[in-house]
């Protein structure tokens, strides 16, 4: 037994002693050599790989090189881009790392930095295919072909199963429109590797480009065996289908595919969707309900039918839906989702104690339950108590430290709170952790402007390009903050851009309207805006873009005249219709005005927008009990609209019944406290009609959220508040800030006075009197005798 145990013991201790003659070096080198076999088969288990060898050797420049084409694999260009980078950082002189990056410049029309980085390459490593390819590709796309060809051979001549080169001279004959010849070079690829996807969608889009529908029907036929789990390739396939109205075929597609993965409920989902297309909303419906019926443990088909059913617009069947899968599902993470979804109908509906009720119910079951965390977070912003919804977030956060949705929430709430670096913080963290999505990156491009940090949102904006280098909204925001910073030649060139790529959309021609408009050529303005108008009928900015513009040029009539026309054509659009109205009531024509708005109450009952403007234009022919009336009408089609309720308190201002306007406000804060509106409109009725110091404590209390405000009236407001409860730092502070914004305000002028006076600042007191009474000469300003009087007094 004696002899057993030290044999074993002298085996162990030899085992461990090889272990530790291996070097971390070396087992780094272990670990990328798998990733490396792993990277083509298993992308996931290759990143692990690379990671465990850079916990072994810190700066391993392969082993990020591995991690980058990981990410690259993926798709996330973002990742790839800083990887590549990081090598590029340890071997300046590393070819591969140098073609990536370039090919990356490339992709997002960089073609300046994408030429210098594959230059370099060439330096260090003039036979390199992939640096030889990629100047074959910058040359093309630079509009010299000649170079692009030269380049292009001189690759296949060091390697003629370069699949890249014959792809570049396939796209050069395609931009000069030789299909046969671009057909042969993709064909000569093809022979090279039948399994690059890329190039067997290249010859199939050719054969459709030119009409060759049949052989294209062939070619994606042929290559669905090849790649049986590619559910995008039989996709692509259905989409090619219904194109050519094979909807039948499609159908069957889609069908097989569902068959194919039945665990799967997107093929389920694709099915319901074409149905909705080519059959109509009840056909998409009742299949899904037949999958739902087949498969009633499902949760998420069932809540993929209530979703089409909130769509649709049937509340009976999602209610009855969302309150059986509660019941059945229980206390599990479906049930509290369904609860949750019923919460968010609850608060829709202003039910707020009921959906409050539910969402606690949640959470004393399970008190980390992301849903209903997020629900309450969202229930304590919209009543400004930020600290409480600070710590749900932070809560979803510690769980969920990948919860994109939560981490922008909280960088809302901790703008909103006053905590702009907090606020940065997160609004980065949602950016980076939605993998670089616009829908993240938007939100804090908006952040970076607000902040005044112009620089900082296009740097975002241009890395969200890099991976999206098509994306209207980012194309279109780039350009209105290049716009904005007078870099009108910077906007001009986005404009070009887009319209180079064959884009179809109207962002091209709406950013070249904001370019003349800020040059205020109206005229080029309103042809932009009309091309873009014509381009996307059902669209309302372009419509607003053309009536705004007509208005700044001082030809009213010609926007009517406009308006007028859409309308012949279509007598159903209400946005031209609500134009027209609004058009009417500016010029005084209230008649008309008045005609256009019950013409469109007439026709749609229940559209509050039709009260709303009648009630305004109304108010501008001094008919307030008329104005009353109307939305009073309006409330009785359409119970507690919020903006029927809000221009009702606005009839009780003008009409002067301060104490009925202050009753509707208050009543209005409770139920949407995040309205800046209302917060801003009944603090000025409590420090203008009040004198008690507890209604100029409130007042103050409601505008402290306009401390920071970009917007002049609420400055204003909250630095009005501030004098009255005696905060006169603040207090002028918001008034000179407000006055930079409006600096011929005449109320502000005013109100800084009062502010400068309570300050013992005669002199400067003076100064605003004097121009708060200039200015009244050509503004209404019911103070301007106090203001006199004042000056007189100093």
């Amino acid at each position: 037994m004696k002899k057993l145990f030290s044999t074993l013991f002298i085996a162990t201790l030899f085992a461990l002693t090889l272990a530790g003659c291996s070097s971390p070096e070396e087992r780094a080198e272990k670990y990328y050599e798998k990733g490396m076999e792993l990277l083509k088969t298993n992308p996931e288990k290759a990143k692990l790989e690379f990671q465990n060898a850079l916990q072994m050797k810190k700066n391993m420049p392969k082993a990020m090189y591995g991690l980058a084409l990981v990410a690259e694999s993926k798709g996330d260009w973002k990742a790839a881009f800083g990887m590549f980078n990081k090598v590029l950082e340890l071997q300046p002189n590393n070819v591969d790392a140098l073609v990536k990056v370039g090919q990356i410049f490339m992709a997002g029309e960089k073609l300046d930095l994408a030429l210098e980085k594959c230059n370099k390459a060439l330096e260090l490593d003039k036979n390199n295919i992939g640096a030889i390819v990629l100047r074959a590709a910058i040359q093309l796309k630079l509009g010299d072909s000649k170079g692009a060809i030269e380049y292009a051979n001189m690759a296949l001549e060091k390697d003629k199963n370069s699949q890249d080169a014959m792809v570049v001279l396939a796209t050069e004959r395609l931009q000069a429109k030789d299909t046969a010849k671009a057909l042969e070079y993709i064909d000569g690829a093809i022979a090279m590797n039948e399994k690059n996807l890329a190039v067997q969608l290249l010859k199939i889009s050719t054969l459709e480009g030119a009409d060759r529908t049949a052989e294209a029907d062939k070619a994606y036929l042929k290559i669905i065996p090849i790649f049986p789990e590619t559910a995008y390739l039989k996709q692509s396939y259905v989409q090619f289908l219904l194109k050519h109205d094979r909807k039948d075929e499609a159908e069957k597609q889609l069908r097989d595919l569902a068959k194919t993965d039945p665990k799967n409920i997107q093929p389920k989902l694709d099915v319901v969707k074409f149905l909705i297309y080519s059959k109509g909303a009840a056909a998409g419906q009742q299949e899904l309900e037949t999958y739902v019926k087949n498969e009633p443990e499902n949760y998420d088909l069932a809540f993929a039918l209530v979703n089409l059913y909130q769509v649709q617009k049937n509340d009976a069947k999602q209610d009855a839906l969302l309150s059986q899968i509660s019941k059945e599902a229980g206390d599990t993470a479906d049930g509290f989702k369904a609860r949750s979804f019923i919460a968010v109908r609850l608060l829709r509906a202003g039910k707020k104690e009921e959906a409050n009720k539910l969402i606690n119910e949640v959470l004393e079951k399970d008190k980390r339950n992301e849903q209903a965390l997020i629900l309450r977070a969202s229930v304590a912003m919209d009543a400004k108590n930020y600290d409480a919804a600070i710590v749900d977030l932070r809560t979803v956060l510690r769980d969920s430290p990948d919860n994109s949705g939560a981490a922008l929430m909280l960088a809302n709430t901790h703008e909103k709170a006053g905590s702009p670096e907090l606020a940065e913080e997160h609004y980065l963290r949602a950016f980076e952790t939605s993998k670089f999505s616009p829908d993240y990156g938007l939100p804090y491009t908006q952040f970076l402007m607000r902040r005044k940090q112009p620089e900082r949102a296009e740097k975002v904006l241009d890395d969200m390009l890099v991976r999206n280098p098509n994306n209207s909204q980012l194309l279109r925001t780039l350009a209105q903050i290049k716009i904005s910073q007078n870099d009108l030649v910077g906007a001009q060139a986005l404009a070009d851009r887009i319209k180079s790529s064959g884009d179809k959309s109207t962002t091209a021609d709406e950013i070249l309207g904001a370019i003349s408009y800020s040059k205020k050529d109206f005229e080029g303005t309103i042809s932009a805006f009309k091309r873009a108008y014509q381009a996307a009928p059902n669209q309302t900015q372009p419509l607003v873009a053309i009536v705004r513009t007509y208005v700044a040029a001082g030809k009213s009539k010609e926007a009517i005249q406009f308006i007028q026309s859409i309308l012949k054509t279509a007598p159903n659009n209400l946005d031209a219709k609500l134009l027209l109205g609004q058009l009417y009531s500016s010029a005084n024509d209230h008649a008309n005005a008045m005609q256009v708005f019950k013409g469109i109450i007439a026709v749609q009952p229940k559209n509050p927008a039709g009260y709303q403007q009648l009630a305004v234009a109304q108010q501008r022919a001094n008919q307030l009990a008329e104005a009353e009336k109307t939305v009073n009408e309006g409330l009785a089609a359409i119970p507690n609209d919020f903006g029927l309720k809000l221009t009702l308190a606005g009839i009780y201002e003008n009409s002067q019944r301060v104490d009925e306007a202050i009753k509707t406000y208050e009543a209005l804060i409770k139920d949407r406290p995040d309205s800046d509106m209302v917060s801003n409109n009944l603090a000025s009725l409590l420090t203008d009609y009040r004198t008690d110091q507890a209604s100029h404590e409130r007042a103050y209390t409601i505008a402290s959220v306009f401390k920071d405000s970009e917007i002049p009236q609420f400055l204003d407001t909250f630095g009005w508040a501030s004098f009255k409860v005696g905060k006169f730092d603040d207090a002028e502070k918001a008034l000179k800030s407000a006055l930079e914004k409006m600096p011929e305000a005449a109320i502000y002028h005013y109100h800084l006075a009062k502010i400068l006076v309570a300050k013992n600042d005669v002199p400067e007191a003076k100064v605003a009197l004097q121009k708060a009474i200039k200015y009244a000469a050509t503004q209404p300003f019911a103070q301007k005798d106090d203001a006199v009087a004042l000056l007189k007094s100093l």
